[in-house]
């Protein structure tokens, strides 16, 4: 694991499979995969993208095909494990130009649901069902 060159600020398990993702201060993510015996680091980012997301927690659904980023700029990212793309970036909450930084996310057991609370103590919940190619 020494490709990992920033302080590490978030991390979370994948369920159900033996990778653990992990957000650096860099503004990269990681997936690794714990049992692989060369241990390499894949880095997840939009193909052809220069994309960094300034996370500051991130969290598994637990069906573990996604991967939720949540950032500085009162933004959740979505990740999606199976089709390893990025589906969706929904701006969790905006109030007169701010847009307070997420402290913490956290799914619905049926990963139908997720709460997000921000900085400003507001908690936000969202449906999780969406089409992914809207």
């Amino acid at each position: 694991m020494s490709s990992i060159v920033s302080p590490i600020i978030s991390i979370s398990v994948r369920p159900n499979v033996s990778v653990v993702a992990f957000s650096c201060e860099d503004n990269k993510i990681y997936e690794w995969n714990f049992y692989e015996k060369h241990n390499k680091l894949k880095e997840i980012r939009e193909k052809g993208s220069e994309l960094q997301i300034q996370s500051t927690f991130i969290e598994y659904s637990p069906d573990g095909n996604y991967l939720a980023v949540c950032s500085k700029n009162g933004i959740v990212h979505i990740y999606d494990c199976r089709e390893e793309k990025w589906l969706k970036n929904l701006l969790v909450s905006e109030t007169d130009k701010t847009k307070p930084k997420i402290t913490y996310l956290t799914f619905s057991v049926d990963s139908k649901y997720f709460a997000t609370i921000d900085e400003s103590y507001a908690v936000s919940v969202f449906n999780f069902d969406f089409d992914p190619n809207s």
